[in-house]
């Protein structure tokens, strides 16, 4: 069985007053996004990572990690609230495409 690990990064920070989504903030030069990716880039029982971003920042993100990170299977489009980010992110997992 494929372990999938799924960043629930499909906010666009608005509680945060920032202007964009947290995610994409830098924390010592690197944005948040990055700083979780590379956390399940180095588990050894994650077989892969799909993140989930707000509309709009996708295509950001995938060039944000591109060819640092291998395990990245994908960057997707989250919902309107985290239910429909989860569901979207499960919906993405077919059996087709999981491996």
């Amino acid at each position: 069985m494929r372990m999938v690990a799924v960043v629930l990064g499909g906010g666009v920070g608005q509680r945060l007053g920032a202007g964009m989504p947290k995610q994409l903030l830098t924390l010592g030069g690197k944005t948040l996004v990055e700083r979780c990716v590379a956390a399940f880039e180095t588990a050894p029982g994650v077989d892969e990572i799909l993140v989930v971003m707000a509309r709009g920042y996708t295509g950001q993100v995938e060039a944000l990690l591109a060819g640092g990170y291998p395990k990245v299977t994908g960057v997707i489009e989250g919902g309107r609230g985290r239910p429909d980010s989860v569901r979207a992110a499960s919906c993405s997992r077919t059996p087709q495409s999981s491996g």
